[in-house]
């Protein structure tokens, strides 16, 4: 059987414990932190790259980098979009006549979208208000957003 006066020096013993459990994970985060630094910043985008306009999306930035005209009406377009959540990069193919595309490369860099990292298997039509449809109509002779 336990008195009164146990329990308080049991609990005086607890003290240094708790606090010590409790500042392992505070101390871990801290070092972390300070090690990892902030996240690096997106390079710059190419003084030669061209503003897409994305009406429905005020804080995402998207710029045409490179297009590449495969064919009479096809056409290659790599893309950086920038947006709060981070920076992507997408190189997607356009048949302008057709209104089609396909997404031949997606990543967070340039060279995993040219790679053909998380690439589409087949074309698929240009939905209206998408990203890929401010992209042809950026990019394709004759299409109109409005």
């Amino acid at each position: 059987m336990t008195m009164p006066g146990d329990r308080t020096a049991l609990s005086a013993r607890k003290g240094p414990v708790l606090l010590a459990l409790a500042a392992g994970p505070l101390l871990g985060a801290a070092i972390f932190f300070s090690l990892a630094g902030p996240p690096a910043p997106p390079p710059p985008v190419q003084p030669d790259a061209k503003l897409i306009a994305v009406p429905w999306h005020h804080s995402t930035r998207l710029t045409a980098l490179q297009q590449v005209w495969t064919g009479p009406d096809i056409v290659d377009v790599l893309t950086r979009r920038d947006a709060k959540t981070g920076t992507t990069y997408v190189l997607r193919r356009i048949w302008c006549t057709s209104r089609e595309f396909q997404v031949l490369g997606e990543g967070a860099t340039e060279a995993q979208a040219k790679a053909g990292h998380a690439a589409d298997i087949g074309r698929k039509p240009v939905a209206e208000k998408t990203i890929s449809f401010y992209v042809a109509a950026h990019i394709c002779p004759g299409w109109k957003t409005k």
